[in-house]
């Protein structure tokens, strides 16, 4: 009987995660819009599973993303 190969599960990233990751490879800007109607323009440095690091002019700002609505790359 052969052993198959069996690999961990990989979840498929979000959408969000998605977009996110292809703003840094592509030094991209993003807004960023959040639940209480804030937005934050800036280029994403990095993220996680629960939040995300953003530049903007010479200083960074972390949001969590269970608050953001929308992102739209500029």
């Amino acid at each position: 009987m052969e052993k198959e190969n069996k690999t961990p599960h990989q979840p498929r990233p979000s959408n969000q995660d998605i977009l996110l990751n292809e703003s840094i490879e592509k030094n991209k800007g993003i807004t960023l819009y959040l639940k209480n109607g804030v937005h934050f323009s800036g280029k994403v440095k990095a993220h996680d599973n629960h939040t995300i690091l953003l530049s903007m002019d010479d200083h960074y700002t972390m949001v969590y993303k269970h608050v953001v609505t929308s992102l739209i790359h500029r």
